[in-house]
């Protein structure tokens, strides 16, 4: 799977709503329009036009998500970015 697909695998259309359900809850607004289904929306964060990363909640957090954006700004793949602690951001 090329990185341009990697937002359709299960576990980041799960996460992709995950953020999108925080983003609301902690701003009251919606970081992208919730329109089509989980899929749409999760490609669509992937693609938008502005960095969205993610990091987990371990001792020393390490990377789960980034988009398009996020991996063209640190010039890395998906499998590289999603290794990085985010203390290296």
């Amino acid at each position: 799977m090329t990185d341009a697909e990697v937002w359709r695998t299960p576990f980041l259309i799960d996460r992709a709503q995950a953020m999108l359900d925080s983003y609301r809850r902690l701003l009251g607004a919606e970081l992208i329009p919730r329109e089509g289904s989980p899929e749409d929306r999760a490609r669509a964060l992937f693609h938008a036009p502005f960095v969205v990363a993610a990091h987990g909640s371990e001792e020393d957090p390490v990377l789960f998500y980034g988009n398009a954006a996020a991996l063209a700004l640190w010039e890395m793949d998906f499998a590289a970015f999603t290794r990085t602690p985010s203390r290296y951001t």
